[in-house]
Protein backbone atom coordinates (compact mmCIF):
# COMPACT_ATOMS: atom_id res chain seq x y z
CA UNK A 1 0.00 0.00 0.00
CA UNK A 2 1.32 3.64 -1.23
CA UNK A 3 2.12 5.87 1.48
CA UNK A 4 -0.57 8.62 0.17
CA UNK A 5 -3.13 5.45 0.40
CA UNK A 6 -2.09 5.14 4.25
CA UNK A 7 -3.03 8.44 5.05
CA UNK A 8 -6.00 8.68 3.32
CA UNK A 9 -7.49 6.01 5.05
CA UNK A 10 -5.88 6.91 8.65
CA UNK A 11 -7.89 10.54 7.93
CA UNK A 12 -10.76 9.19 6.03
CA UNK A 13 -11.28 5.48 7.40
CA UNK A 14 -11.80 2.31 5.22
CA UNK A 15 -13.86 3.47 2.95
CA UNK A 16 -14.48 0.04 0.55
CA UNK A 17 -17.72 -1.09 2.78
CA UNK A 18 -19.24 2.19 1.37
CA UNK A 19 -18.29 2.11 -2.03
CA UNK A 20 -21.06 2.02 -4.85
CA UNK A 21 -20.87 -1.43 -5.95
CA UNK A 22 -21.98 0.04 -9.56
CA UNK A 23 -18.64 2.29 -9.09
CA UNK A 24 -16.37 -1.08 -8.82
CA UNK A 25 -15.03 -2.62 -12.11
CA UNK A 26 -13.51 -6.20 -12.54
CA UNK A 27 -12.61 -8.72 -15.28
CA UNK A 28 -16.35 -9.32 -15.41
CA UNK A 29 -17.86 -5.68 -16.00
CA UNK A 30 -14.76 -3.97 -17.31
CA UNK A 31 -15.99 -4.80 -21.21
CA UNK A 32 -19.21 -3.17 -20.29
CA UNK A 33 -18.40 -0.05 -19.30
CA UNK A 34 -15.22 0.19 -21.38
CA UNK A 35 -16.82 3.41 -22.72
CA UNK A 36 -17.93 5.32 -20.02
CA UNK A 37 -14.91 7.43 -19.97
CA UNK A 38 -16.30 10.82 -19.13
CA UNK A 39 -15.32 11.79 -22.87
CA UNK A 40 -16.68 15.51 -23.66
CA UNK A 41 -19.88 15.09 -26.18
CA UNK A 42 -18.39 17.15 -28.83
CA UNK A 43 -15.83 14.82 -28.88
CA UNK A 44 -18.17 12.06 -29.20
CA UNK A 45 -20.14 13.41 -31.88
CA UNK A 46 -17.19 14.39 -34.03
CA UNK A 47 -16.02 11.02 -34.13
CA UNK A 48 -18.91 9.31 -34.65
CA UNK A 49 -21.97 11.34 -36.01
CA UNK A 50 -21.70 10.87 -39.55
CA UNK A 51 -21.95 6.79 -39.04
CA UNK A 52 -24.73 7.64 -36.65
CA UNK A 53 -26.49 9.79 -39.43
CA UNK A 54 -25.83 7.01 -42.26
CA UNK A 55 -27.58 4.61 -40.29
CA UNK A 56 -30.32 6.32 -38.79
CA UNK A 57 -30.99 7.27 -42.40
CA UNK A 58 -30.73 3.76 -43.68
CA UNK A 59 -32.82 2.43 -41.09
CA UNK A 60 -35.26 4.66 -41.62
CA UNK A 61 -36.00 3.89 -45.36
CA UNK A 62 -36.00 0.24 -45.40
CA UNK A 63 -37.31 -0.73 -41.42
CA UNK A 64 -41.47 0.02 -41.50
CA UNK A 65 -41.39 0.48 -37.63
CA UNK A 66 -39.12 3.25 -37.58
CA UNK A 67 -40.38 4.86 -40.71
CA UNK A 68 -44.15 4.59 -39.24
CA UNK A 69 -43.53 5.49 -36.19
CA UNK A 70 -41.17 8.74 -36.92
CA UNK A 71 -44.49 9.40 -39.33
CA UNK A 72 -47.03 9.24 -36.29
CA UNK A 73 -44.37 11.63 -34.42
CA UNK A 74 -44.60 14.17 -37.48
CA UNK A 75 -48.15 13.93 -37.60
CA UNK A 76 -48.34 14.37 -34.31
CA UNK A 77 -46.25 17.49 -33.72
CA UNK A 78 -47.01 19.19 -37.22
CA UNK A 79 -50.59 18.16 -37.88
CA UNK A 80 -52.44 18.80 -40.91
CA UNK A 81 -52.15 22.70 -41.40
CA UNK A 82 -49.39 23.15 -38.49
CA UNK A 83 -49.65 26.14 -36.15
CA UNK A 84 -52.32 28.97 -35.86
CA UNK A 85 -50.44 32.52 -35.18
CA UNK A 86 -52.32 34.74 -33.26
CA UNK A 87 -50.32 38.82 -32.67
CA UNK A 88 -51.05 40.36 -29.67
CA UNK A 89 -50.50 43.89 -29.65
CA UNK A 90 -52.60 47.06 -28.49
CA UNK A 91 -52.69 47.67 -31.81
CA UNK A 92 -55.92 45.24 -33.09
CA UNK A 93 -55.64 47.02 -37.27
CA UNK A 94 -51.77 45.85 -36.66
CA UNK A 95 -52.87 42.11 -34.93
CA UNK A 96 -55.00 41.49 -38.11
CA UNK A 97 -52.55 42.77 -40.58
CA UNK A 98 -49.30 40.99 -39.36
CA UNK A 99 -51.51 37.15 -39.03
CA UNK A 100 -52.37 38.22 -42.39
CA UNK A 101 -49.23 38.56 -43.79
CA UNK A 102 -47.69 35.76 -42.07
CA UNK A 103 -50.64 33.25 -43.68
CA UNK A 104 -49.80 34.43 -47.34
CA UNK A 105 -45.83 33.92 -46.79
CA UNK A 106 -46.38 30.67 -44.94
CA UNK A 107 -48.13 28.90 -48.22
CA UNK A 108 -44.73 29.25 -50.28
CA UNK A 109 -41.85 29.76 -47.77
CA UNK A 110 -39.50 27.93 -49.70
CA UNK A 111 -36.75 29.51 -51.82
CA UNK A 112 -37.44 27.02 -54.93
CA UNK A 113 -40.74 27.76 -54.39
CA UNK A 114 -41.49 23.94 -54.02
CA UNK A 115 -42.75 23.44 -50.37
CA UNK A 116 -45.22 24.91 -48.53
CA UNK A 117 -44.80 26.35 -44.48
CA UNK A 118 -46.17 22.89 -43.24
CA UNK A 119 -44.05 20.42 -45.42
CA UNK A 120 -41.24 22.03 -43.98
CA UNK A 121 -42.07 21.86 -40.82
CA UNK A 122 -42.67 17.89 -41.47
CA UNK A 123 -39.68 17.83 -42.86
CA UNK A 124 -37.58 19.27 -39.87
CA UNK A 125 -38.91 17.49 -37.82
CA UNK A 126 -38.04 14.34 -39.73
CA UNK A 127 -34.59 15.30 -39.79
CA UNK A 128 -34.28 15.19 -36.02
CA UNK A 129 -34.76 11.50 -36.36
CA UNK A 130 -32.43 11.09 -38.52
CA UNK A 131 -29.98 13.91 -38.18
CA UNK A 132 -30.15 14.90 -34.94
CA UNK A 133 -30.74 18.58 -36.20
CA UNK A 134 -32.06 20.90 -39.03
CA UNK A 135 -30.50 23.43 -40.87
CA UNK A 136 -31.76 26.46 -42.85
CA UNK A 137 -30.36 29.29 -44.46
CA UNK A 138 -32.33 32.71 -44.26
CA UNK A 139 -31.78 33.92 -48.02
CA UNK A 140 -33.29 36.53 -50.27
CA UNK A 141 -36.05 35.82 -53.76
CA UNK A 142 -34.87 38.99 -55.29
CA UNK A 143 -37.55 38.27 -58.33
CA UNK A 144 -40.69 38.63 -55.56
CA UNK A 145 -42.29 41.77 -56.44
CA UNK A 146 -43.45 41.47 -52.16
CA UNK A 147 -41.67 40.43 -48.66
CA UNK A 148 -38.56 39.01 -50.44
CA UNK A 149 -37.50 36.42 -47.25
CA UNK A 150 -37.10 33.05 -48.34
CA UNK A 151 -36.33 29.96 -46.49
CA UNK A 152 -33.57 27.08 -47.84
CA UNK A 153 -33.37 23.72 -46.61
CA UNK A 154 -29.70 22.59 -46.02
CA UNK A 155 -28.73 19.18 -45.84
CA UNK A 156 -26.95 19.11 -41.95
CA UNK A 157 -24.19 16.32 -43.87
CA UNK A 158 -23.06 19.78 -46.14
CA UNK A 159 -22.35 21.63 -42.68
CA UNK A 160 -18.38 20.68 -42.51
CA UNK A 161 -15.48 21.93 -41.42
CA UNK A 162 -12.93 23.81 -43.40
CA UNK A 163 -9.54 21.89 -44.50
CA UNK A 164 -6.38 23.32 -42.41
CA UNK A 165 -8.95 24.74 -39.66
CA UNK A 166 -9.45 21.35 -37.47
CA UNK A 167 -7.23 22.46 -35.45
CA UNK A 168 -8.98 26.39 -34.51
CA UNK A 169 -10.29 25.78 -31.14
CA UNK A 170 -13.38 27.97 -32.11
CA UNK A 171 -14.58 26.08 -34.90
CA UNK A 172 -15.70 22.70 -34.46
CA UNK A 173 -17.85 20.88 -36.57
CA UNK A 174 -18.41 23.40 -38.98
CA UNK A 175 -19.82 25.90 -36.37
CA UNK A 176 -17.63 28.94 -35.19
CA UNK A 177 -18.17 30.01 -31.62
CA UNK A 178 -17.53 32.60 -28.85
CA UNK A 179 -15.76 31.96 -26.13
CA UNK A 180 -18.85 31.23 -24.10
CA UNK A 181 -20.15 28.83 -27.04
CA UNK A 182 -22.45 31.27 -28.86
CA UNK A 183 -22.86 30.45 -32.78
CA UNK A 184 -21.11 33.21 -34.72
CA UNK A 185 -20.63 31.29 -38.42
CA UNK A 186 -21.56 28.55 -40.29
CA UNK A 187 -19.57 26.77 -43.02
CA UNK A 188 -21.47 25.26 -45.67
CA UNK A 189 -20.32 23.15 -48.32
CA UNK A 190 -21.74 24.04 -51.92
CA UNK A 191 -22.98 21.91 -54.84
CA UNK A 192 -21.34 22.30 -57.97
CA UNK A 193 -22.29 24.31 -60.76
CA UNK A 194 -24.99 22.92 -63.17
CA UNK A 195 -25.32 19.59 -60.96
CA UNK A 196 -27.75 20.68 -58.29
CA UNK A 197 -28.29 17.75 -55.37
CA UNK A 198 -25.56 15.72 -57.25
CA UNK A 199 -22.23 16.72 -56.87
CA UNK A 200 -20.31 19.07 -53.97
CA UNK A 201 -17.55 20.86 -54.69
CA UNK A 202 -15.50 20.76 -51.66
CA UNK A 203 -15.73 24.14 -50.99
CA UNK A 204 -17.21 25.67 -48.02
CA UNK A 205 -19.43 28.66 -48.00
CA UNK A 206 -19.63 30.65 -44.80
CA UNK A 207 -22.83 31.63 -42.81
CA UNK A 208 -23.18 34.19 -40.51
CA UNK A 209 -25.55 33.03 -37.40
CA UNK A 210 -27.90 35.49 -38.34
CA UNK A 211 -27.75 33.75 -42.03
CA UNK A 212 -28.46 30.49 -40.44
CA UNK A 213 -31.50 28.30 -38.40
CA UNK A 214 -29.94 25.55 -36.50
CA UNK A 215 -32.21 23.39 -34.63
CA UNK A 216 -31.00 20.50 -32.61
CA UNK A 217 -31.93 18.96 -28.82
CA UNK A 218 -29.02 19.85 -26.59
CA UNK A 219 -27.97 17.12 -23.76
CA UNK A 220 -25.18 19.04 -22.93
CA UNK A 221 -23.70 22.60 -22.19
CA UNK A 222 -21.56 23.89 -25.51
CA UNK A 223 -23.06 21.31 -27.54
CA UNK A 224 -22.26 21.73 -31.44
CA UNK A 225 -24.09 19.78 -33.04
CA UNK A 226 -27.57 17.86 -32.81
CA UNK A 227 -27.20 13.74 -32.47
CA UNK A 228 -29.79 11.45 -34.47
CA UNK A 229 -32.73 10.58 -32.12
CA UNK A 230 -32.42 7.10 -33.47
CA UNK A 231 -28.92 6.57 -32.05
CA UNK A 232 -30.00 5.17 -29.34
CA UNK A 233 -31.97 2.41 -30.50
CA UNK A 234 -30.05 1.59 -33.81
CA UNK A 235 -28.70 -1.51 -31.59
CA UNK A 236 -32.15 -2.49 -30.48
CA UNK A 237 -33.58 -1.88 -34.49
CA UNK A 238 -30.39 -4.72 -35.74
CA UNK A 239 -31.40 -7.13 -32.94
CA UNK A 240 -34.96 -7.00 -34.26
CA UNK A 241 -34.60 -7.34 -37.90
CA UNK A 242 -31.61 -10.03 -37.21
CA UNK A 243 -34.02 -11.80 -35.40
CA UNK A 244 -36.63 -11.56 -37.86
CA UNK A 245 -34.39 -13.06 -39.91
CA UNK A 246 -33.63 -15.99 -38.09
CA UNK A 247 -37.04 -16.75 -37.41
CA UNK A 248 -38.32 -16.34 -40.80
CA UNK A 249 -35.31 -19.36 -42.02
CA UNK A 250 -36.29 -21.37 -39.46
CA UNK A 251 -39.43 -21.58 -39.99
CA UNK A 252 -38.75 -21.82 -43.77
CA UNK A 253 -36.49 -24.68 -42.97
CA UNK A 254 -39.30 -26.57 -41.07
CA UNK A 255 -41.72 -26.10 -43.78
CA UNK A 256 -39.40 -27.16 -46.87
CA UNK A 257 -38.57 -30.61 -45.01
CA UNK A 258 -42.21 -31.67 -45.06
CA UNK A 259 -41.94 -35.08 -44.58
CA UNK A 260 -38.97 -37.35 -43.35
CA UNK A 261 -38.39 -40.86 -43.06
CA UNK A 262 -37.28 -42.75 -40.51
CA UNK A 263 -37.07 -46.41 -38.51
CA UNK A 264 -37.48 -47.87 -35.01
CA UNK A 265 -35.27 -50.50 -36.21
CA UNK A 266 -31.75 -50.22 -37.00
CA UNK A 267 -31.45 -54.18 -37.93
CA UNK A 268 -33.98 -53.75 -40.81
CA UNK A 269 -32.77 -53.90 -44.15
CA UNK A 270 -31.29 -50.81 -45.58
CA UNK A 271 -33.20 -49.97 -48.51
CA UNK A 272 -31.97 -46.91 -50.89
CA UNK A 273 -34.12 -43.84 -50.92
CA UNK A 274 -34.25 -41.08 -52.75
CA UNK A 275 -32.97 -37.63 -51.14
CA UNK A 276 -36.52 -36.33 -52.40
CA UNK A 277 -39.31 -37.80 -53.74
CA UNK A 278 -42.64 -36.47 -55.28
CA UNK A 279 -45.48 -37.39 -53.20
CA UNK A 280 -48.40 -37.44 -55.25
CA UNK A 281 -51.68 -35.78 -53.51
CA UNK A 282 -54.52 -38.16 -52.85
CA UNK A 283 -53.01 -41.02 -53.81
CA UNK A 284 -51.77 -44.01 -51.15
CA UNK A 285 -48.03 -45.05 -51.32
CA UNK A 286 -46.01 -48.04 -49.76
CA UNK A 287 -42.70 -47.24 -47.76
CA UNK A 288 -39.82 -50.04 -47.29
CA UNK A 289 -40.36 -52.51 -44.63
CA UNK A 290 -39.60 -50.64 -41.10
CA UNK A 291 -39.53 -47.06 -42.76
CA UNK A 292 -42.30 -44.48 -41.27
CA UNK A 293 -43.12 -41.07 -42.67
CA UNK A 294 -42.99 -38.08 -40.34
CA UNK A 295 -43.44 -34.43 -40.79
CA UNK A 296 -41.29 -32.28 -39.21
CA UNK A 297 -43.35 -29.84 -36.16
CA UNK A 298 -42.20 -26.25 -37.01
CA UNK A 299 -41.28 -24.70 -33.70
CA UNK A 300 -41.03 -21.01 -34.77
CA UNK A 301 -41.86 -18.51 -34.01
CA UNK A 302 -42.19 -19.50 -30.40
CA UNK A 303 -44.99 -18.56 -28.36
CA UNK A 304 -42.97 -15.80 -26.99
CA UNK A 305 -42.05 -14.22 -30.12
CA UNK A 306 -44.83 -11.53 -30.30
CA UNK A 307 -44.14 -10.73 -26.48
CA UNK A 308 -40.57 -10.54 -27.04
CA UNK A 309 -40.98 -8.18 -30.42
CA UNK A 310 -43.50 -6.09 -28.70
CA UNK A 311 -41.25 -5.15 -26.18
CA UNK A 312 -38.34 -4.10 -28.11
CA UNK A 313 -40.65 -1.99 -29.90
CA UNK A 314 -41.50 -0.23 -27.05
CA UNK A 315 -37.94 0.57 -26.33
CA UNK A 316 -37.91 2.02 -29.74
CA UNK A 317 -40.63 4.65 -29.03
CA UNK A 318 -39.28 5.25 -25.25
CA UNK A 319 -36.83 7.90 -26.03
CA UNK A 320 -40.40 10.24 -27.13
CA UNK A 321 -42.42 8.59 -24.50
CA UNK A 322 -44.04 6.98 -27.51
CA UNK A 323 -46.07 4.21 -26.35
CA UNK A 324 -45.97 0.67 -28.13
CA UNK A 325 -49.85 0.86 -29.30
CA UNK A 326 -48.56 4.43 -31.07
CA UNK A 327 -45.37 2.47 -32.34
CA UNK A 328 -47.46 0.10 -33.19
CA UNK A 329 -50.67 1.76 -34.01
CA UNK A 330 -52.63 -1.38 -32.20
CA UNK A 331 -55.08 -0.33 -29.16
CA UNK A 332 -56.33 -3.60 -29.11
CA UNK A 333 -55.23 -4.61 -26.21
CA UNK A 334 -56.12 -1.15 -24.52
CA UNK A 335 -59.28 0.15 -22.44
CA UNK A 336 -60.41 3.78 -22.98
CA UNK A 337 -58.37 4.31 -19.72
CA UNK A 338 -55.12 2.38 -20.24
CA UNK A 339 -55.04 3.79 -23.40
CA UNK A 340 -55.66 7.69 -22.43
CA UNK A 341 -53.47 7.27 -19.75
CA UNK A 342 -50.54 5.50 -22.39
CA UNK A 343 -50.92 8.62 -24.62
CA UNK A 344 -50.53 11.62 -22.03
CA UNK A 345 -46.92 11.94 -21.64
CA UNK A 346 -46.42 11.51 -25.46
CA UNK A 347 -49.03 14.01 -25.80
CA UNK A 348 -47.13 16.44 -23.44
CA UNK A 349 -43.63 15.29 -25.44
CA UNK A 350 -45.33 16.38 -28.95
CA UNK A 351 -46.34 19.65 -26.98
CA UNK A 352 -43.12 20.52 -25.38
CA UNK A 353 -41.71 20.09 -29.45
CA UNK A 354 -44.07 22.52 -30.84
CA UNK A 355 -42.86 24.97 -27.99
CA UNK A 356 -39.35 24.68 -28.78
CA UNK A 357 -39.94 24.62 -33.02
CA UNK A 358 -41.93 27.77 -31.71
CA UNK A 359 -39.22 29.38 -29.95
CA UNK A 360 -36.26 28.42 -32.10
CA UNK A 361 -37.45 28.31 -35.18
CA UNK A 362 -40.58 30.22 -35.82
CA UNK A 363 -40.64 33.55 -33.76
CA UNK A 364 -37.38 34.48 -35.20
CA UNK A 365 -38.99 34.01 -38.53
CA UNK A 366 -41.92 35.49 -38.30
CA UNK A 367 -40.87 38.54 -36.96
CA UNK A 368 -38.27 39.47 -39.70
CA UNK A 369 -41.61 38.61 -42.12
CA UNK A 370 -43.77 41.03 -40.46
CA UNK A 371 -40.96 43.85 -39.91
CA UNK A 372 -40.54 43.82 -44.04
CA UNK A 373 -44.32 43.41 -44.90
CA UNK A 374 -44.63 46.80 -42.86
CA UNK A 375 -41.75 48.53 -44.60
CA UNK A 376 -43.50 47.60 -47.70
CA UNK A 377 -47.19 48.33 -46.79
CA UNK A 378 -46.33 51.13 -45.22
CA UNK A 379 -47.50 49.99 -41.62
CA UNK A 380 -46.27 50.94 -38.57
CA UNK A 381 -44.77 48.34 -35.92
CA UNK A 382 -45.95 48.46 -32.06
CA UNK A 383 -42.51 48.60 -30.17
CA UNK A 384 -43.48 45.60 -28.83
CA UNK A 385 -45.75 42.89 -29.98
CA UNK A 386 -46.04 38.79 -28.77
CA UNK A 387 -46.34 35.67 -31.21
CA UNK A 388 -49.05 33.06 -29.76
CA UNK A 389 -48.79 29.59 -31.69
CA UNK A 390 -51.75 27.41 -30.94
CA UNK A 391 -51.30 23.64 -32.40
CA UNK A 392 -53.95 21.27 -33.39
CA UNK A 393 -53.91 19.11 -30.74
CA UNK A 394 -54.80 15.24 -31.38
CA UNK A 395 -58.75 14.30 -31.98
CA UNK A 396 -60.76 13.04 -29.24
CA UNK A 397 -62.59 9.76 -29.02
CA UNK A 398 -65.44 11.19 -27.71
CA UNK A 399 -66.54 14.49 -29.75
CA UNK A 400 -69.67 14.97 -27.55
CA UNK A 401 -67.79 15.52 -24.21
CA UNK A 402 -64.42 17.47 -25.90
CA UNK A 403 -67.60 19.73 -27.33
CA UNK A 404 -69.01 19.88 -24.00
CA UNK A 405 -66.22 20.55 -21.95
CA UNK A 406 -65.05 23.57 -24.68
CA UNK A 407 -68.43 24.90 -23.79
CA UNK A 408 -68.33 24.59 -19.73
CA UNK A 409 -64.80 26.37 -20.56
CA UNK A 410 -65.79 29.19 -22.15
CA UNK A 411 -68.63 29.90 -19.53
CA UNK A 412 -66.53 29.65 -17.17
CA UNK A 413 -63.87 32.07 -18.70
CA UNK A 414 -61.38 29.45 -18.34
CA UNK A 415 -60.27 29.68 -21.91
CA UNK A 416 -61.47 31.52 -25.43
CA UNK A 417 -62.78 31.00 -28.29
CA UNK A 418 -59.53 30.94 -30.43
CA UNK A 419 -57.98 28.43 -28.55
CA UNK A 420 -60.74 26.12 -28.81
CA UNK A 421 -60.81 26.89 -32.64
CA UNK A 422 -57.09 26.50 -32.94
CA UNK A 423 -56.83 23.23 -31.21
CA UNK A 424 -58.59 21.52 -34.53
CA UNK A 425 -56.70 23.50 -37.08
CA UNK A 426 -58.93 26.69 -37.29
CA UNK A 427 -58.94 30.11 -37.39
CA UNK A 428 -61.67 32.23 -34.50
CA UNK A 429 -61.60 35.19 -36.58
CA UNK A 430 -62.54 33.20 -40.05
CA UNK A 431 -65.54 31.30 -37.95
CA UNK A 432 -66.82 33.75 -36.85
CA UNK A 433 -67.03 35.54 -40.44
CA UNK A 434 -68.69 32.57 -41.65
CA UNK A 435 -70.92 32.11 -39.26
CA UNK A 436 -72.35 35.44 -39.93
CA UNK A 437 -72.47 34.91 -43.02
CA UNK A 438 -74.30 31.82 -43.06
CA UNK A 439 -76.83 33.05 -39.95
CA UNK A 440 -77.37 35.80 -42.77
CA UNK A 441 -78.15 33.44 -45.38
CA UNK A 442 -80.63 31.40 -43.04
CA UNK A 443 -82.21 34.70 -42.17
CA UNK A 444 -82.68 35.52 -45.77
CA UNK A 445 -84.50 31.82 -46.75
CA UNK A 446 -86.40 32.17 -43.50
CA UNK A 447 -84.29 29.03 -41.80
CA UNK A 448 -83.99 30.14 -38.47
CA UNK A 449 -85.94 28.24 -36.19
CA UNK A 450 -88.46 30.35 -34.32
CA UNK A 451 -88.40 31.46 -30.73
CA UNK A 452 -90.80 30.18 -29.13
CA UNK A 453 -93.04 32.78 -26.86
CA UNK A 454 -93.53 31.40 -23.10
CA UNK A 455 -97.03 33.36 -21.81
CA UNK A 456 -96.87 35.69 -18.99
CA UNK A 457 -99.04 34.44 -15.73
CA UNK A 458 -102.10 36.14 -15.02
CA UNK A 459 -101.81 38.64 -11.80
CA UNK A 460 -103.63 37.08 -8.67
CA UNK A 461 -106.69 38.45 -7.77
CA UNK A 462 -106.36 40.33 -3.76
CA UNK A 463 -108.78 37.66 -2.39
CA UNK A 464 -106.22 35.19 -4.18
CA UNK A 465 -103.23 37.54 -2.80
CA UNK A 466 -104.91 37.70 0.95
CA UNK A 467 -105.31 33.77 0.75
CA UNK A 468 -101.91 33.41 0.12
CA UNK A 469 -100.87 35.91 2.67
CA UNK A 470 -103.21 33.89 5.64
CA UNK A 471 -101.24 30.60 4.73
CA UNK A 472 -98.09 32.07 4.97
CA UNK A 473 -98.44 33.52 8.63
CA UNK A 474 -100.15 30.08 9.52
CA UNK A 475 -97.30 28.07 8.47
CA UNK A 476 -94.63 30.65 10.04
CA UNK A 477 -96.86 30.72 13.69
CA UNK A 478 -97.01 27.07 13.89
CA UNK A 479 -92.99 26.47 13.19
CA UNK A 480 -92.51 29.12 16.06
CA UNK A 481 -94.47 27.04 18.48
CA UNK A 482 -92.45 24.12 17.39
Amino acid sequence: MGLWSRIYRAVMGDDSARAWDAAKTSRLNEAQWASANGENLNDKIGLRLETLRNRSLDEAERNPFVDGMIETYVASVVGVDGPTLQVQSDDEDFNQFAEAVWRRWWELPDINAQLSGVELLRQWVRSLWCCGEFLEVLTQDRESDWVTLRIQDIHPRRLKTPVGLGMNRMLRDGVERSDTGKPLAYHIESFAAGEMLATTTGELTRYTADQIIHGFKQREPGQVRGIPWLAPVLQTCADIRCYDEQVMDAARSAADMSVLLYTDHPDATYVAVNEQTVVERRTIRTLPPGWKAAQMQAAQPTAQYADYRSERLREIGRPVNMPLMMVRLDSSNHNYSSARFDGQMFSRETATCQRWLGRIALNRICRLVIREASLIEGVAVPESFDLRWTWATMPHVDPGKEASAAETALANNTTTLADVCATSGKDWEQVLAQRKREKKLMETLGLLPETPVVPEAAPLSPAQQRHIRELVEAIIEQEVRA
